[in-house]
């Protein structure tokens, strides 16, 4: 499991405020002439909160996924396993759809194309996305869930022997 980052339990909790206090403070000094460069603020933390609306619920590592459930989990596969999936369950609020990337790395190195993919809110249970690696070669290996503004939602980490 991936603990949640303190930055991300901060901004869940402060940032409607942030955002709030930063809208008004946008609406006074466009109302008295005072310029733009808050209202740029205020959207940029409104990306900001919404980006933190993600938050993992679940992940693993395994041989497969059937009905969108991880099949085979472990955190260690021998050399030559067939493919090794990264399974992520992740809370998205109701009619929210947010981009988000698997990014592999093995030996710290990043190793492959990006996976860009979106999820979707309004599941209890979360909206369930995963990717592959078909035969991935001996090393320390860790996938990335990121959203498309690079916020880490969750992390999962695996050894190939």
């Amino acid at each position: 499991m991936c603990p949640m980052p303190s930055f991300e339990r901060l901004n869940r909790r402060y940032g409607p405020w942030v955002s709030l206090a930063l809208g008004v403070a946008a609406v006074v000094y466009v109302r008295r002439g005072l310029g733009f460069a808050p209202v740029a603020i205020s959207v940029l933390m409104l990306a900001w909160i919404g980006a933190a609306a993600l938050r993992r619920l679940a992940s693993g590592t395994g041989t497969g996924v059937h009905e969108r459930a991880l099949v085979g989990a472990a955190d260690a596969f021998p050399n030559g396993t067939e493919r090794v999936y990264v399974w992520f369950a992740v809370a998205v609020p109701v009619r929210y759809r947010q981009a988000v990337r698997f990014e592999w790395y093995r030996d710290g190195e990043p190793a492959g194309r990006v996976i860009e993919t979106f999820v979707v809110g309004g599941r209890r249970e979360g909206f369930r996305t995963w990717s592959s690696r078909a035969t991935p070669a001996p090393g320390r290996w860790r996938v990335d869930l990121r959203t498309d503004s690079s916020q880490l939602v969750a992390r999962e980490t695996f050894v190939v022997r």
